[in-house]
């Protein structure tokens, strides 16, 4: 008789481990905390052996709500019918059962017979008709602390045989890797979050380095595998200057493979662009603790030379002394390349802008306002720079020439005639009237409309223009044909 009660122990012990172990690899990889949940009724609801019921803490943490059961639905709903409850809405108060108690306010396993729990949440007639429908009047079950990042956010209960006390193990087990699988799948939200915001992906990743680190020891492959996919550098090393941990994209930006880098296949001496910039780094992270968002050199394994931006913090012990350093770091040589470029175009463009020999004015083309002009500008108008930017563009023409707050020809080249060359006036600081041909067109810049204008001084032109019909017309008056050569 003993040998077989030995025989059918082991025989229910191996099939919990087989079964929690298969419960376990279904939810491996899933990445919605409901989902989880789900597939976890799921699997239990298909064993027809063993049940489960996941209970949450309400966001007072006083009372337990069921997430999730695999009780038939026929048994729920007779339940429900006698204690005119609806499951999904009870509450469980943590003030009222001690057996719960146990396990959310004191982080206790504990094997217990159903029917106790059932007692404490119901008078003893009612309770007692519960079992009863259930099935559970004589069976036990296994209580066991569901957490997150390690707070206790729930309670995970599961149907046991006989000797539960075997059994417990395996049930812990399953109860650590569905908190395992939701802390991860928080930490997934937080990631897709984090992609909409560049910013913001990197303060979560830092974050990630510095808080999770530590508790992310005892789930190495979970952390592996986040550590792995992340597209950003992250490392690890010691104060020796060896490379203790390092991902793919961190190996890739300086041209090694990962295990080419780790315990001083790589120093880190050995990834700054000099040693002048080294002792810059590191005297900038003494000084401040770490550092966020730090732009630097870096040294490729080729010997090339490119840009990373790098957030570093201390590694400490239990004890709070410094073992190491640990950071993220993003490659931004293309960046840097794309700003150099912009710098020199711009460079390029204000050269060009203040040599030109024409006079050009940039104006906000909703308000007016002077924003820009060059040398040439300052020069036809006979006033500074200063004088200039910030003042409306009618400053720019005599009184005669300006219509509801605005020149004439800024109001053409406005509308239907962008583009177009337009002659007009300009008068000067000390009163001198100009005369101007203007070009005048529309172009946008960091979301604002503007308008640039060409002028260049006919003056001189007009004055000849004028001599020329003069003598035109006094050769008419004295009735000689003029001829063109002439004039």
């Amino acid at each position: 008789m003993a040998a077989e009660l030995l025989w059918e122990t082991r025989f229910n012990l191996i099939e919990t481990i087989h079964f929690t172990e298969k419960v376990t690899t279904k939810i491996h990889g899933l990445l919605d905390e409901n989902k989880i949940y789900s597939v976890v009724k799921e699997e239990f609801e298909k064993s027809k052996r063993y049940n489960m019921s996941i209970l949450l803490l309400t966001e007072d943490g006083s009372r337990l709500k069921i997430k999730e059961t695999s009780i038939s639905p026929g048994k729920i709903k007779a339940t429900e019918k006698l204690t005119r409850l609806r499951l999904r809405e009870y509450h469980i108060d943590l003030n009222k059962s001690s057996i719960y108690r146990q396990v959310v306010r004191e982080g206790k396993t504990v094997q217990v017979n159903v029917r106790a729990t059932i007692d404490e949440l119901f008078p003893r007639p009612l309770s007692s008709l519960i079992s009863m429908i259930f099935g559970y009047d004589k069976k036990s079950c296994i209580l066991t602390p569901l957490k997150k990042h390690g707070k206790i956010i729930g309670v995970f209960a599961m149907s046991s045989t006989n000797l539960a006390d075997y059994f417990i193990p395996s049930v812990k087990n399953l109860a650590q890797h569905i908190s395992s699988a939701i802390e991860l799948a928080e930490e997934h939200a937080k990631l897709l979050l984090a992609e909409e915001k560049l910013r913001c992906y990197s303060e979560h990743l830092e974050m990630l380095v510095e808080e999770k680190t530590r508790k992310l020891r005892a789930s190495e492959r979970r952390y592996r595998a986040l550590f792995d996919a992340v597209a950003d550098g992250l490392f690890q090393t010691d104060l020796e200057g060896n490379y203790i941990m390092v991902n793919p994209a961190f190996a890739a930006i300086f041209g090694y493979k990962p295990e080419d880098m780790l315990h001083g296949g790589v120093k880190t001496w050995e990834t700054y662009a000099s040693d002048k910039e080294r002792a810059a780094y590191l005297e900038e992270i003494r000084e401040k603790g770490g550092l966020k968002n730090k732009v630097l050199r870096f040294r490729r394994r080729d010997g090339s030379i490119g840009w990373i931006e790098v957030s570093v913090s201390p590694r400490r012990s239990e004890n709070g002394e410094i073992i190491g350093y640990e950071g993220i770091v993003r490659d931004i040589t293309e960046r840097k390349k794309v700003e150099q470029a912009l710098r020199e175009s711009e460079e390029r463009y204000r050269k060009l802008f203040e040599e030109a020999l024409d006079a050009i004015f940039v104006a906000d083309a909703d308000t007016g306002i002077l924003i820009d002009c060059n040398r040439a500008a300052c020069e036809l108008v006979g006033r500074e720079k200063s004088e200039l930017i910030g003042k409306h563009q009618r400053i720019l023409h005599p009184p005669e020439t300006i219509e509801e707050n605005f020149s004439v020809t800024f109001k053409q080249h406005l509308n239907e005639k962008e583009g177009q060359i337009l002659e007009t006036q300009v008068i000067t600081k000390n009163g001198e009237i100009k005369e101007v041909a203007i070009k005048g067109n529309l172009f946008e810049l960091g979301g604002k409309k503007l308008i640039q204008g060409i002028f260049r001084d006919i003056t001189e032109r007009k004055r000849a223009e004028k001599l020329l019909n003069e003598v035109y017309e006094n050769k008419v008056a004295l009735g000689a044909t003029p001829h063109l050569n002439s004039i």
